[in-house]
């Protein structure tokens, strides 16, 4: 029975915590019994318990956990893309499957293929948009990256003492804490944290400086 691989990330958007990027192993046949759709589709409890599950099912789990100093790095002095690009690629390397289904994380999909072919080039690849909502290997690896984002912003929260929320813009409780923060000036419990480049931060951090300045 063929071992083919997909390949997805977690946490691209939020300003809170780290990116995970994961690359799965496994038969087709081993993961028909799941009927795996869009992770974003699954409640929390349910997608946390399907990816315990897959683990268990899967042959190989390869994770990358991109924290928020070297995204930042990127965002100010290179490209997302070109970190994202590293980090798939890392994992490629490490695929023993021929293989590959890809979530393509950039607007050029054919580039990004044309990339990954000429650094693998023994390596079949099938690059797409969206692909986790087409192919249940890329569905298998986005489940399990979000399961560990998931597990790792609730271990930060649980070290700061206050529930961060899901990290991304659109979260009131996510805004939430950073406007608390940043209007209390204690920056540093932000560090590895927080997407420093982002624009969210850095528009609340010009209202805090503002507002600690009226006083």
């Amino acid at each position: 029975m063929e071992i083919i691989a997909g390949i997805d990330e977690a946490g691209r958007g939020p300003v809170l915590g780290p990116m995970v990027i994961v690359g799965v192993e496994a038969s087709e046949h081993s993961l028909k019994k799941f009927r795996l759709k869009d992770s974003k589709e699954y409640a929390r409890v349910t997608r946390d318990n399907l990816a315990i599950s897959l683990i268990r099912t899967v042959e190989r789990i390869h994770i990358r956990v991109l924290y928020p100093e070297i995204i930042d790095y990127f965002v100010e002095n290179k490209t997302i893309n070109e970190l994202e690009f590293l980090a798939y690629l890392s994992i490629i390397k490490d695929v023993n499957a021929e293989t590959i289904y890809v979530d393509c994380f950039s607007t050029n999909i054919d580039y990004i293929k044309r990339l990954f072919k000429e650094r693998v080039p023994q390596k079949r690849f099938i690059v797409e948009h969206k692909a986790d909502r087409k192919y249940p290997i890329v569905s298998a690896a986005a489940i399990i990256a979000k399961h560990i984002r998931d597990a790792i912003m609730d271990v930060l929260s649980k070290d700061l003492g206050v529930y961060m929320g899901s990290g991304y813009p659109s979260d009131p409780r996510t805004i939430n804490f950073l406007k608390s923060v940043l209007e209390e000036g204690n920056v540093k419990i932000l560090n590895g944290i927080v997407r420093f480049s982002w624009k969210t931060v850095k528009r609340l951090n010009l209202k805090a400086k503002k507002t600690l300045l009226d006083l």
